[in-house]
């Protein structure tokens, strides 16, 4: 398994062994990403179910600014981990080991910030 294009093209990724997790085939990968291309330069990925984290390094190489992965189990977390530090995408990921659902809904949380929702509210109602 690789990364396909983009700045880390052609880096090999890390997967777990055994049936847990279902790497995605290069040419899916490559369909995907076909449609997405103009959508992913600049974007914030999500990487739910991240098994290796493959699709949302591919993400990051090929110019998203920042991706999340989410993945609850910890051997397929660490296979994440050691592949983001790998690519070098450190500073531009962060790995979540939650569930999707709980992933979500801390991401999708309001600031705590009386001000931010403020501003948040005056924003929505313009």
């Amino acid at each position: 398994m690789r990364i396909i294009a983009g700045t880390a093209r052609s880096l090999p990724l890390k997967t777990i062994e055994g049936k847990d997790t279902r790497p995605t085939t290069d040419k899916t990968k490559e369909t995907l990403f076909n449609v997405m291309q103009f959508d992913v330069p600049g974007a914030y990925f999500l990487d739910l179910f991240a098994g290796s984290g493959q699709i949302g390094l591919e993400a990051l190489s090929r110019g998203a600014a920042y991706a999340v992965f989410v993945e609850n189990s910890r051997k397929a977390a660490s296979c994440i981990e050691d592949n983001i530090h790998f690519t070098k995408f450190d500073k531009v990921s962060r790995l979540m080991m939650t569930d999707a659902v709980t992933a979500v809904r801390t991401l999708e949380a309001p600031p705590r910030a009386s001000g931010c929702r403020r501003n948040m509210s005056r924003t929505a109602a313009v």
